[in-house]
């Protein structure tokens, strides 16, 4: 990753920005060894069947300029620019077999591939924009935008008008409400473009007596890019910020992002029970999120900080099941709960002095520049789907949650200087309590251990050195 940015300055006000980021990723994933891959109720074992080698680039060219502050009606301060990317992705990939297997062992499932898992594409983007950021009279200001884009993948002009204001009433003092509204594009996944171009699985499907159920059935991906369009998500905010009693500032906020022509796989028109079952790529895909976020702050001695938020949130879409080579759950599209829902948000931390009075006296020189800071979360658990024994979707996804997490971090800080420079020990504990906060779940309803949850990260110590330079 390299970036580089230069500015102009001209007499009469105005300034010229430009710049240029590169970008490039390669992400190797390869199995220890060619055993075939067995997925059960009681758990997986055999090595991974996908060996692939992906990289992907990104060439961004951006030129802003900032005409000179004007008034009509009020300031103006206008700024013009234009923003060109060049986006690759490819990726080499080859699979072996993997096996499904009942609870008693007998065959439900084999999986072969076949074609070349050679895919490639490239993307050009570019797009004009104008903001104009107008304060027409002390204590309100608006910012108009407008932006307009086209892509080489998703042909077609793009418009995409931006407002926000906020606004300080001189009769409330020390409050201040903001709204904003906004169409943006999504990024085009390049993954998701190109999956058309992998390979394709041969299924077999077996009965518990090893007789043959249905099979062989291939199943690939179709892309006709000339009837797709460009995702689209309209933004709405609205915030009230206020400064309460004894220093503290409040604010209540709400967002709303409804997204249209979003990316999805649909099944064929003939259900799953067919010797084929090309998924095409459609925008057909819907997604809304909407947060009500209620935050509390304060400020001590300039430098020490505490916070606190609440969030109540819902996330929704209408198709998220992700059908791909790798993902070996088969089901009918449906909607529900986003991946990262989570209804309830609890968040605070700070950071303070700790007291040099604190303890007996000849441990106060130990307390000088120390200060203690905390984090502390607690959630609604993450939603996740249910499947059977034969790895088919058992009803709607992401029906179900795992438990609630909780997290406590507690860290002491030592400031030092040593050697005419200021240095500083951080050590401390993440996961205070111990907290279970399971990240994994047995999800197959015919398992014994069906809903048995894996525990995430146990409480740890943390120990850090920072450099804080010549004080």
């Amino acid at each position: 990753m390299a970036a580089i940015k230069d500015q102009i300055y001209f007499l009469n006000g105005a300034l010229v920005e430009l710049g240029f980021a590169a970008s490039r990723s390669v992400t190797r994933d390869s199995p220890q060894g060619p055993a075939t891959y067995i997925i059960s109720p009681e758990g997986r074992s055999g090595n991974y069947f996908a060996d692939l080698s992906r990289r992907s680039s990104r060439y961004q060219w951006v030129a802003d300029l900032f005409l000179p502050a004007f008034r009509a009606r009020g300031t103006h301060q206008v700024k013009l620019g234009a923003d060109i990317q060049r986006t690759g992705f490819d990726q080499t990939v080859g699979r072996h077999d993997y096996r499904i297997l009942r609870l008693d062992g007998s065959l439900a499932r084999h999986v072969r591939f076949a074609g070349n898992g050679l895919l490639n594409r490239k993307n050009f983007e570019s797009a004009l924009y104008i903001r104009d950021h107008w304060a027409p009279r002390e204590g309100l200001v608006l910012e108009l935008g407008l932006r307009a884009e086209r892509d080489q993948i998703v042909r077609g002009a793009l418009l995409s008008p931006r407002l926000a204001a906020a606004w300080s009433p001189a009769f409330l003092k020390g409050t201040k409400v903001g709204a904003g509204f906004g169409i943006f594009s999504d990024p085009l996944n390049l993954e998701v473009l190109t999956r058309h171009q992998d390979q394709f699985s041969i299924s077999a499907f077996q009965t518990p007596d090893g007789s043959v159920a249905t099979g062989p059935v291939q199943v690939g991906f179709l892309t006709d890019e000339r009837s797709l369009k460009t995702p689209r998500a309209r933004i709405y905010s609205l915030s009230l910020e206020r400064m309460l009693p004894y220093g503290f500032h409040g604010k209540a906020s709400y967002l709303r992002r409804a997204g249209w022509n979003g990316f999805a796989f649909l099944p064929p028109a003939g259900g799953m029970q067919q010797s084929q079952l090309w998924f095409s790529l459609q925008n057909l895909r819907r997604d809304r999120y909407d947060a009500l976020e209620f935050t509390a702050r304060r400020t001590f001695s300039g430098q020490f900080e505490w916070a606190a938020s609440y969030t109540h949130s819902r996330a929704r879409s209408n198709a998220l099941v992700d059908y791909g080579l790798e993902n070996p759950i088969l089901g009918p599209q449906g909607g529900g709960p986003l991946g990262w829902d989570t209804p309830h948000r609890f968040l605070t931390w700070g950071w303070a002095p700790v007291p040099a009075s604190v303890g007996p006296d000849a441990m106060r020189f130990l307390l000088r520049e120390v200060s203690v800071a905390y984090l502390l979360e607690a959630r609604s658990g993450f939603p996740f789907s249910v499947v059977n024994q034969e790895n088919f979707l058992v009803g709607p996804p992401n029906q179900r949650r795992l438990p609630s997490y909780f997290n406590i971090n507690l860290h002491f800080e030592k400031k030092f200087r040593f050697l005419h420079y200021m240095w500083a020990w951080r050590f401390g504990l993440n996961n205070l309590t111990n907290h279970g906060n399971p990240n994994v779940v047995n999800n197959n309803i015919d398992s014994p251990f069906f809903l048995t949850y894996g525990r995430g990260q146990q409480r740890a110590w943390n120990v850090r050195l920072r450099f804080l330079g010549r004080r």
